[in-house]
């Protein structure tokens, strides 16, 4: 039986590995995942510490069993701490561990645990068709088990930057947008979102963060209730002398009446 066939194994990384190691036994047939740390990084500064990275995102699939005897982490940096004015950041959230398979088992340990200070607790997901008395340790997260055994869910919501100042802007695989300052020299420039698969008017946040001056953000809404998808333009604020990047997300979702 090939390797693709008997088992899939996804692995998504949002932060890089200090050390990883996957083995496949043709023999024994079956797959054994060593990772060291998938942690959050901390960043000490000379006033005030920065802010602690958020864990990573790990996806574990097998079209056969998954059975974990050791620990799979993926936990939040700490807050920085200001080497001079002793002022600690904010630590990072515990990052997410989803399990797909037809069965799981063994007495390991799923570590999705923020950082310190006060970081936010990530996310355990086990989605498998015969799952026994729970073994598996689950720590730091919170976690849930279910029976969607889907790997990558059709239809899922997305809203995304479509065009700034009149440019359009291709968004795919990209977290955020990097724009120069505006030629024209006008700060206030329109900025087209879209948003497909909420079925509701969605509240969303353009945040502008400058490589240099203050961090803006604007609000607006799109009714995404009859048409999908659906887009809106509004003005945002941009700096003259400073490029920046253009961030968007979901803020509220409101019911239609």
């Amino acid at each position: 039986m090939s390797f693709l066939r008997h088992c899939l194994i996804f692995i998504s990384f949002v932060l890089p590995l200090a050390g990883q190691e996957i083995a496949y036994d043709r023999d024994l047939q079956e797959i054994r995942l060593s990772i060291n740390r998938v942690h959050g990084e901390t960043a000490n500064g000379e006033g005030s510490g920065g802010g602690g990275g958020g864990g990573c995102a790990i996806l574990l699939a097998s079209d056969t069993k998954i059975e974990i005897l050791g620990r799979i982490e993926a936990r939040g940096g700490n807050g920085g701490i200001g080497l001079a004015l002793g002022i600690g950041a904010q630590a990072g959230s515990g990052g997410a561990i989803r399990l797909v398979t037809p069965a799981v088992s063994g007495f390991g340990r799923l570590d999705a645990s923020p950082g310190n200070p006060n970081g936010g607790l990530g996310r355990v997901r086990i989605d498998t068709s015969a799952y026994g008395p729970q073994t598996l340790q689950i720590q730091g997260a919170a976690g849930s088990i279910g029976a969607n055994t889907v790997l990558f869910p059709s239809n899922v919501p997305d809203i995304r930057l479509t065009a700034i100042a009149g440019t359009a802007v291709d968004p795919e695989g990209m977290d955020a947008i990097v724009v120069n300052p505006p030629a024209d020299n006008n700060p206030v420039q329109p900025v087209t979102i879209e948003a497909e698969n909420f079925n509701s008017n969605v509240v969303f946040v353009v945040q502008v963060v400058p490589e240099r001056g203050p961090t803006t953000t604007t609000e607006g809404t799109i009714d995404n209730t009859t048409t999908n998808p659906a887009s809106t333009t509004l003005n945002v604020t941009f700096p003259l002398n400073a490029s920046a990047q253009v961030f968007v997300w979901p803020k509220q979702l409101v019911a239609s009446e």
